[in-house]
């Protein structure tokens, strides 16, 4: 479609000019027309000026980031239309670049740039087809007044739940005490309540359809706000103005308390509602032209029919839900929509859209997604609860089994009580203890007599295992038979006194002979070391004769020594010094001259001024280098604005600098070429300043050179003065003296520094001499030997002090023969001392106890068991009567019998208790089983009714699927830039195609101010899929969150919703706002009101009616009036 065919097709008829329009050689094709609506007076609301564009010039007007080219194109074309107008339709100018294609718009930035360009008029950049549904907005007006079947979510989940008794699943948040009760057989139902009534059904407010109000009577409603007598007459379009806190939102919450009966936000204000029910009006015209009044206090079932009415609510709910719905439909939830955009911005990493956390809320509100939520969690509970309770009941069933069957498996004996009494006595127990209480049970009995018997086993066992023999085990016999043993034991321990007496006194000889063979084992190895010295010794004595009897070969060899290490250091010194001052190196005598104080003072100075006239001069040639490119600027830009002025007026005479008249167009083409052969010369004047300049340089250089060569040559002194300060301050230096000249210190640097040679000469002949030492034996390690040989050795020391005429070699065998006799004598005395102790060892042995030993411990052995079965029969008297003629081997049967008895005893009776047990358990797991059957078939229920209920995304997917036409025409009406259309539901989610390359673009991968754009058209949608409701607009605070461009786009959406003939009601705190609001709907006249909310501290609000007209700046303002 091209442009022609788009401006017949929009219905401008003869309102509509085409023109053709040149800029820059490119020829464009213009049509503007204006639009006007049938409203009264009949004003122009907006002018609209269509340019089509080619690909080529497309490609200009994008191809710099600076948009130059277009900017200089939209003055020529916008600046006279716009300038033209002295209303605001200066505000309602559009213009439409109209293009091929969108295939040189793939970088969003530079369109929206152009888009976003606030100069003259609104901008669009669109194709023809695009454009003629933009401007179309008959479909506003055509929307279908037939009955819809509306398809609630609460009240299908109500219906679905309503059997089965559990609607509190919808409204009461998860508690497992809910779950519980409805286990236990309670319903679990809605905590809804109905309100009072006060007034009857009247059928003008149910059956007919709400045009506009035109009046609300605040009376009595939130009077530390408002004068009890406030009256607001309404129009078409009313703004509400005012800083925060100034009572615009509670005007727009006056009117839904007289709508529905409550104020969806009243708990954050805590109002008394009941206080305005009387007083409170809101007056409507309807579609039939009646007047109709509505105020708070209905009954209940007046609100459920006008929910019907309005919005298509099913009957049956038990109490109204008017007010969510007119929330949802006619007062608009801005918030919600920036919820949306932000809440969408944490879906980049999810595949699929979801419906229930996002685009759910925008159709259903809060409360049915808090809803969804509540059943789903109850179901989640419902099913977990049947899945465990199964898993219960298998358990009790597994349990009931194994109890029955361990319950069968428990047989009857016939176990006697008298039976018992007689092994009782056959025992031989104590009456006093074998005798039952009164007050005792059988089986604290029985526990007793366990007791008792299991006390007496260890006694029993030792007298039946003693081994002794089974005719005297009576206690006289083992009486007697233990005290012969007792005196057999006495005689012998008597007899071991004897042998210990004498092994004792031959202990005491042994002693004395091992002391004397440990004293001469130690005089052995004294003697030892000292014969091991003396060999070691004669051995070093031999290694150092020859140094040590050459002591004057020693002494020269040692001042060689110290020699080779006084020049070593020396010379390590000189290096030391040399490197730390190796520039000194490159310095000459004629390197340590500078210039007198006063002479570098001036020579500073000098440079110092010509570098302030260089500056000087510097900014003179810059002065009228820049002057002179301002003139040639000037006189350049003068003669283009004249050639272009004579191709424009072609017929005219009069020059437009200076107004002479040339009497005719020739004459004035001829006088404006003179004139562009004036030019302006001021070459001879820009040569000076540049020789000057030179001059000035090359003067400066050379003061620069002098005075770097100054401060060079300082630099060399201070190295000279530093290097002999630090020679002076060591001690290999001994004649410093820091009064003398320069030059004789920097000589006398050099003369330390050359003295190195001469010091490698000398440090090389005493290293040739210390190397003949070395060769004849006189090395540094012999002598420090022999030094140290003479210094410490015991027996040199010994030789020297008491003189003796014979060599140290002679002395040293003299002892050695010596040590060798006095060593051998110390061995015989040993050998003899060893034989004597061998001899008494073996006297010793033949005296050993250890054969009496063997027999006392024969005869103890025999007295242990009956000493302990003597014992034991001590503590048996306490329970039993044995006497002391009883064989004890006959009574310990008696006992055995006995506890065996007992045994069967007891557990026959722990076989009755246990039958007892297991009968009580079978009972009391039959009983649980029943109740976890009757458990599971509820839960089994609420589970199955719970199940059957639909996700709230199916009814999100319903809603979008049949209202997406006018969804997409919304958000192509509001989003910017305008980058998508053929908005579409998939599987995956929402999503749209880009108008360029056709690509899809999910939801989440818009950005947050399309996303706002697109729940604000599903918001949109929602309004107009209740034909029925009344045809009001609620917005408070809209543009909170929305940039300028999205405002400007929401601002035109609702002039057209206006015009389609719907009331709006627009709350802003922001002047700016307001302002750009006035300027949109002031075509309305008196149909638009601005009503400015004023407050101060503690006082009511003062309102104050502005009404305006496109052609005036002073708004005409009317008090409001008091009832």
């Amino acid at each position: 479609m091209r442009l022609g065919d788009l401006v017949k097709q929009l219905g401008f008829g003869n309102d509509i000019e085409g023109e053709l329009f040149t800029f820059q050689m490119d020829l464009f094709k213009v049509y503007k027309g204006m639009r006007k609506e049938e409203i009264p007076n009949g004003d122009v609301i907006s002018e609209y000026i269509f340019v089509e564009v080619s690909d080529p010039i497309l490609g200009k007007m994008v191809a710099d980031t600076d948009t130059t080219y277009f900017r200089d194109f939209q003055t020529k074309l916008l600046s006279e239309t716009f300038f033209s107008h002295k209303s605001d339709l200066r505000w309602n100018l559009y213009l439409i670049l109209i293009v091929e294609s969108y295939d040189q718009l793939t970088d969003t930035g530079v369109l929206q740039f152009i888009e976003n360009d606030a100069d003259y008029a609104r901008k669009f950049v669109m194709t023809a087809k695009d454009a003629l549904q933009w401007l179309d907005k008959e479909w506003l007006k055509q929307v279908s007044h037939e009955d819809k079947v509306y398809i609630d979510p609460m009240q299908e989940w109500h219906t679905g739940l309503v059997d089965a008794g559990l609607t509190g699943c919808l409204t009461e948040p998860f508690a497992q005490g809910h779950v519980e009760s409805f286990l236990e057989g309670q319903a679990f139902l809605t905590s809804e309540s109905t309100a009072s009534q006060r007034r009857t059904i009247q059928d003008d407010k149910l059956t007919e359809v709400i045009e506009n109000i035109t009046s609300v009577e605040l009376n009595g409603f939130r009077t530390h706000c408002f004068d009890d007598a406030e009256h607001l007459n309404l129009t078409r379009v009313n703004l509400l103005h005012g800083s925060n806190g100034a009572g615009k939102t509670s005007v727009m919450e006056a009117i839904e308390l007289a709508f529905t009966n409550e104020i969806n936000r009243c708990s954050e204000f805590g109002d008394n509602l009941v206080d305005s029910m009387e007083s409170l009006k809101v007056s409507c015209t309807t579609a039939s032209r009646k007047t109709i009044h509505f105020q708070p206090g209905e009954s209940s079932s007046f609100y459920k029919k006008l929910a019907q009415n309005w919005y298509g609510v099913p009957a049956g709910r038990q109490s109204s839900e008017l007010n969510s719905f007119y929330h949802r439909y006619n007062f608009f939830d801005s918030e919600a929509a920036y919820r949306f955009a932000l809440n969408e911005s944490g879906q980049g990493e999810k595949n699929k859209f979801d419906y229930s956390d996002n685009l759910s809320r925008l159709v259903f509100g809060d409360e049915v997604i808090e809803a969804q939520k509540n059943w789903t969690r109850y179901l989640q509970e419902f099913e977990a609860r049947s899945e465990n309770l199964t898993k219960q009941h298998q358990k009790v069933i597994h349990e009931l089994n194994a109890l029955e069957q361990k319950l069968s498996e428990i047989k009857d004996d016939n176990i006697q009580s008298n039976e018992l009494d007689r092994h009782l006595k056959a025992s031989q127990l104590k009456l006093s203890r074998s005798q039952r209480a009164s007050n005792e049970s059988m089986s604290d009995y029985l526990d007793r007599l366990s007791l008792i018997f299991q006390a007496v086993e260890a006694e029993r066992k030792g007298i039946v295992e003693s081994g002794l023999n089974a005719d005297m085990l009576s206690l006289s016999d083992l009486d007697t038979y233990h005290k012969q043993l007792q005196n057999s034991v006495n005689e012998f321990i008597n007899k071991k006194q004897d042998i210990e007496t004498a092994l004792s006194n031959l202990n005491a000889e042994k002693t004395a002979l091992d002391e004397q063979i440990y004293q001469n084992e130690a005089i052995l190895i004294t003697s030892n070391q000292e014969y091991n010295h003396i060999v070691g010794t004669l051995e070093q004595w031999k290694k150092i004769k020859k140094t040590i009897e050459q002591p004057d070969q020693m002494t020269i060899r040692k001042g060689l020594d110290i020699r080779e290490e006084e020049i070593i250091k020396r010379v390590e010194w000189i290096n030391q010094l040399h490197a730390k001052h190796h520039l000194l190196d490159q310095i000459t005598d004629d390197d340590l001259w500078i210039l007198s104080t006063e002479n570098h003072h001036a020579l500073f100075v000098k440079h110092k001024e010509k570098d302030a006239a260089f500056s000087i001069l510097k900014q003179q040639l810059a002065t009228t280098e820049q002057f002179t490119g301002v003139i040639e600027v000037a006189l350049s830009r003068i003669h283009a604005a004249g050639e272009e002025y004579l191709t424009n007026h072609l017929n005219s005479t009069l020059c437009p600098l200076c107004t002479q008249d040339y009497g005719s167009h020739q004459a004035l083409v001829e006088a404006f070429e003179q004139a562009k052969t004036i030019t302006y010369n001021n070459s001879e004047q820009l040569a000076e300043l540049h020789e000057q300049i030179r001059r000035l340089e090359n003067e400066i250089r050379e003061v620069s050179e002098e005075l770097s060569l100054h401060d060079k040559n300082a630099r060399h002194i201070e190295l000279v003065e530093r290097a002999y300060a630090e020679l002076s301050a060591s001690p290999f230096y001994t004649r410093s003296n820091f009064d003398i000249p320069l030059s004789e210190k920097w000589n006398e640097f050099r003369k330390i520094i050359a003295s190195r040679s001469e010091l490698m000469r000398e440090l090389s002949q005493v290293q040739a001499q210390i190397r003949l030492f070395d060769e004849t034996g006189m090395s540094r390690q012999s002598i420090l030997q022999a030094e140290y040989f003479h210094r410490e050795n015991v027996l040199y020391k010994d030789f020297e002090a008491n003189g003796h005429r014979t060599s140290f070699e002679e002395f040293l065998m003299e002892k050695e023969v010596s040590l060798l006799t006095k060593l051998s004598e110390i061995k015989e005395a040993i050998e003899a001392l060893g034989e004597q102790r061998t001899s008494l060892t073996e006297r010793m042995k033949q005296q050993s106890p250890n054969s009496v030993d063997a027999t006392i411990l024969d005869f103890e052995q025999k007295l242990k068991p009956i000493s302990k079965i003597l014992e034991s029969v001590k503590l048996l008297l306490d329970d039993f009567d044995i006497g002391s003629e009883d064989n004890l081997f006959v009574w310990s049967s008696q006992v055995q019998k006995m506890q065996i008895y007992l045994g069967l005893f007891v557990k026959s009776q722990e076989r009755l208790k246990e039958q007892a047990r297991l009968k009580m358990e079978v009972e009391d797991r039959r009983n649980t089983s029943m109740g976890i059957e009757n458990d599971i078939q509820r839960c089994s229920k609420a589970a199955s009714a719970l199940g059957k209920l639909k996700f709230l995304r199916e009814y999100t997917k319903g809603f979008i699927e049949s209202n997406i036409s006018q969804i997409e025409r919304f958000f192509n009406l509001l989003h910017t830039p305008r980058e998508f259309d053929q908005l579409e539901l998939g599987q995956d989610g929402l999503w749209l195609r880009r108008k360029w390359d056709e690509k899809p673009v999910k939801a989440y991968q818009m950005s947050s101010g399309q996303r706002a754009s697109l729940a604000l058209s599903v918001m949109f949608a929602i309004h107009l899929a209740a034909p029925k409701a009344p045809r009001v607009l609620m917005m408070d605070e809209p543009v909170a969150n929305m940039d300028d461009l999205h405002l400007m786009n929401l601002l035109d959406l609702l002039r057209d919703l206006s015009l389609s003939g719907r009331q709006i009601f627009f709350t802003t705190a922001n002047p700016d706002v307001a302002n750009l609001f006035r300027r949109k709907f002031s075509f309305y006249h008196e149909r638009f009101t601005h009503f400015e909310f004023m407050r101060s501290s503690g006082d009511p609000v003062r309102i104050k009616p502005i009404h305006y007209s496109p052609n005036m700046d002073t708004p005409a303002a009317k008090q409001v009036k008091k009832s």
